[in-house]
């Protein structure tokens, strides 16, 4: 593992998925991985948030076990002095000489066994993350904008006041048959229970290792190096005396009568994309910057977590069709910087094309000044920044703030 990568994981570990609506948990359990060690911060944390995406599927399979409940109708037969209940009439009949009924209803569906097995998964899906919860209470949240700990809380108090509503709790292995609201409450619970228990780990190229492959909760470091950037753009506007507050899925920076929104990893309106031959959904085909500043007129920033030079190099031409779709204010490239060890290990300059040795060339000046524009005729200008995680956080605060003070149209956002 390299240095910046360790470090990344210590500076973000904690908010790797507390900036997403909704996590999919099969997504992030993989095999193979390069075991990383985190503290037990950065572990609590990184479980609150699963638990959360946890408790947010179990309530929307409870509320689909609801709708059953009051819609499905199994009959079943029952015998009795007189009816009871929504009676199918064709199908009832008097019997026996004490005139016994026999008749279909419903009325015992509405308390089928498969009721109370949920009511028991449930109420263990409850003691679990109530576990979790107790682990990260009492711990400092040093970044506000991705709250955690008071989503589960109310996310917890949410599912507690749903534990009554079927009777009884019952279990029974599952079937095949069952609904699929149960079957997938039940894997929740298997997920959960097995949360705690699960090591951390990374995709790496370099990892071999002669160990039986076991499961493990998959850190994505180009994901965690996007949340990195997010929080070096917010401690600079709040150096430039800007608050910054989350509302719905964006977050909205404010100074004075000046208001722009941060949107992560989204499309935006402003899009000039008008159709793609005459294919639908059109949104589908557009550019989603990792990090926008959306006001009249936009900066966005462009993440790369990546020492691949091809990949870098397509990546600048991808800010280049940035800046022609959205037309910004600016796009900015951000990345770690080469790695000048596993270049030329992987690659020699022969091998190189032309575009890939233009990229190196910047990256060789980025290094050495912090970043480099690229200026077009239409006086646009593009930024390429080295933003090393393993660097201090000040010192690539400091680079953004060049390049904002740099250039008089984003001073004009500020």
């Amino acid at each position: 593992m390299l240095k910046r990568d360790r470090r990344l994981i210590e500076k973000i570990g904690r908010y790797y998925l507390a900036y997403k609506g909704n996590v999919r948990l099969e997504s992030l359990l993989a095999k193979d991985l390069e075991i990383v060690e985190v503290d037990k911060v950065t572990r609590y944390f990184v479980l609150a948030t699963m638990t959360l995406s946890v408790i947010k599927e179990a309530l929307d399979y409870f509320r689909q076990a609801r709708r059953t409940r009051l819609t499905y109708r199994e009959f079943t037969v029952e015998y009795d002095s007189e009816p009871l209940g929504v009676v199918d009439v064709p199908r009832t009949l008097g019997v026996m000489s004490r005139r016994v009924y026999a008749y279909y209803t419903y009325i015992k569906g509405y308390d089928a066994p498969e009721y109370a097995i949920m009511n028991y998964l449930l109420r263990r899906i409850y003691a679990i993350a109530s576990r979790y919860f107790e682990m990260v209470k009492d711990v400092p949240e040093e970044v506000k904008y991705f709250s955690v700990k008071e989503k589960l809380e109310q996310k917890l108090q949410e599912l507690k006041g749903v534990l009554n509503y079927f009777r009884g709790e019952y279990f029974r292995p599952l079937t095949d048959y069952d609904p699929s609201w149960l079957k997938g409450t039940y894997n929740l619970y298997v997920t959960l229970s097995e949360l705690e228990g699960l090591s951390f780990g990374i995709k790496s190229k370099d990892w071999k290792t002669n160990e039986v492959s076991r499961k493990m909760i998959k850190l994505i470091l180009w994901r965690l190096y996007e949340i990195y950037i997010f929080f070096l753009v917010v401690k600079y506007l709040e150096g430039e005396g800007f608050t910054i507050e989350e509302r719905g899925n964006v977050y909205v920076a404010r100074k004075g009568e000046k208001e722009f929104q941060l949107v992560l990893n989204s499309d935006l309106d402003v899009s000039q994309l008008e159709a793609v031959d005459k294919l639908d959904e059109i949104k589908s085909f557009r550019g989603r910057p990792d990090l926008s500043l959306v006001a009249k007129k936009s900066v966005l920033i462009e993440c790369k977590y990546s020492s691949s030079i091809s990949y870098l190099t397509a990546s600048r031409f991808k800010i280049m069709a940035y800046a022609y779709e959205y037309d910004p204010l600016t796009v900015i490239l951000t990345y770690p910087g080469l790695d000048a060890q596993r270049l030329t290990a992987g690659s020699s300059s022969s091998t190189l094309d032309v575009e890939e040795k233009a990229t190196y060339m910047m990256d060789e000046r980025a290094k050495r000044e912090g970043f480099i524009d690229i200026s077009f005729r239409n006086s646009k200008k593009l930024y390429i920044v080295v933003l090393d995680p393993s660097d201090d956080d000040d010192e690539n605060v400091a680079k953004i703030a060049r390049i904002f003070t740099s250039n008089d149209y984003l001073k004009n956002l500020l």
